[in-house]
């Protein structure tokens, strides 16, 4: 799945966790998956960068609606108003609901970890899959 748009601002719970996310408002999508984690790369200002990437309407911290959000693994800075486009790689896991939002984040540093192993296992930006 690929998905383009501009980076605008969030709810900014994510960085409340320690997982700060740009979050995209999607122009064109190409292609079709379920809610879920994803290992993907994101695209911006000619750089490939590595994500975990969230799509779905964050049940365990509701409001806010449906997003497309990347957590770009390894990186700090402001990337509001930049065009940017991400491409799966794999899914890592289905939208769900936890206990509590300390639950999440430690859910959230097993997905990470997840996503920069399977990252490290692409060559080129071609989609991996895992099979």
């Amino acid at each position: 799945m690929k998905i383009e748009g501009r980076v605008v601002r969030g709810r900014q719970l994510g960085r409340t966790l320690g997982f700060p996310t740009a979050n995209l408002q999607p122009e064109r999508i190409e292609g079709t998956g379920p809610d879920g984690v994803y290992a993907a790369w994101f695209f911006v200002n000619g750089l490939r960068l590595p994500c975990m990437l969230n799509i779905g309407s964050h049940p365990t911290l509701p409001g806010g609606g449906r997003s497309v959000e990347a957590h770009i693994l390894g990186y700090a800075g402001d990337l509001y108003g930049c065009r940017a486009s991400v491409e799966t790689v794999a899914f890592l896991r289905g939208e769900e609901k936890f206990s509590s939002p300390e639950a999440l984040r430690m859910q959230l540093t097993r997905d990470a970890k997840r996503s920069q192993e399977l990252l490290d296992g692409a060559t080129d930006g071609k989609p991996w899959r895992d099979t």
